[in-house]
């Protein structure tokens, strides 16, 4: 059965309008700027600001899982600045990071300075792994994002994976990771898939390291 976009678009456009229309009024009301809350009436409103976000991210998720499906959201081949983009992709996870005390790093390897990728495909994939590894890693642990480049095989391996791991290939990142952020999983290993890479794995019991690898230089996208 094929899902046609235009329905699901109307979807999330009429959902999305009451979710932000309820974050902005309970934000206000957190901010206490109509008067003082206490303590349990803060954790109620955080939890539905926590909430509605979740929402809205799983809106924009089903939305660019229909793009893919529907062949609409297609890799667009540039020059990317590796470091660059990782480095934002490991900021992207410091706030739920900070929250559990758990230091993010970076292993990269100087000798690859750009490939040639989609760049907002493969910010979309390292932000949502390094995010998974800081959820399963233990309280005031270390995540790394560790990326290396290897010559001969002509690819560039990514991996993250916090200080109980080992680099491993034993399951698939969307089986390992359980159904928690399923829509997450699929998109990663879509996109990782269109890049022309393999799908990311973790290794059994969530102690290890999330990794795969792209084509380093290839000058076209399949």
């Amino acid at each position: 059965m094929k899902i046609t976009d235009k329905p699901i678009r109307a979807f999330r456009s009429e959902l999305r309008r009451p979710l932000n229309s309820i974050l902005s009024l309970t934000e206000i009301l957190d901010e206490e700027i109509h008067g003082p809350l206490n303590d349990r009436q803060h954790q109620s409103l955080r939890r539905i600001i926590q909430e509605s976000q979740r929402l809205l991210n799983l809106t924009d998720q089903f939305s660019n899982l229909i793009d893919i499906e529907s062949g609409q959201l297609q890799p667009q081949p540039a020059t990317v600045w590796l470091a660059d983009l990782c480095q934002i992709s490991v900021r992207i996870a410091r706030e739920q990071a900070y929250k559990k005390g758990i230091t993010i790093k970076l292993d990269y390897d100087n000798q690859v300075e750009t490939m040639v990728t989609d760049e907002w495909m493969l910010k979309y994939v390292l932000g949502k792994l390094v995010v998974s590894q800081v959820s399963i890693a233990p309280e005031g642990g270390i995540v790394t994002l560790v990326v290396k480049g290897n010559r001969d095989e002509n690819t560039v391996r990514f991996s993250t994976l916090d200080d109980r791991s080992e680099i491993s290939t034993s399951q698939p990142f969307d089986e390992a990771a359980g159904n928690e952020n399923c829509l997450d999983q699929v998109l990663v290993r879509k996109m990782v898939e269109m890049l022309g890479g393999t799908c990311p794995v973790l290794p059994r019991g969530h102690a290890g390291a999330a990794t795969f690898s792209l084509p380093w230089n290839r000058q076209q996208l399949s």
